[in-house]
């Protein structure tokens, strides 16, 4: 049941950064790797992860944990960078 609530948080934060309209321009290269998507640095990508995006999302900066795609803007692209990733566990991680 939390996480049928928690994607419908993660949907409405989606929707609404659509809603605004903001287009940004990027022409980055930058390909994530597993390391840098474990934002909470657990070894799995999970709800802790999305946690911390959806606290970051819609803003803008160079210091965002969440901007995996280096366009200085935690969004769509990076959501589904994230999603790609969704319960990978990386190896020998607090071991």
């Amino acid at each position: 049941m939390k996480n049928v609530v928690w994607l419908l948080v993660v949907m409405s934060l989606v929707l609404t950064g659509c809603q605004t309209g903001r287009k940004v321009k990027t022409v980055s290269t930058i390909v994530p790797t597993m390391q840098d998507v474990d934002i909470d640095g657990s070894g799995i990508i999970d709800v802790n992860d999305m946690n911390i995006m959806a606290s970051e999302w819609g803003k803008t900066g160079k210091d965002l944990k969440s901007d995996f795609d280096g366009d200085c803007f935690v969004g769509l692209k990076d959501l589904a960078i994230i999603a790609d990733f969704w319960l990978e566990e990386r190896e020998n991680v607090g071991k």
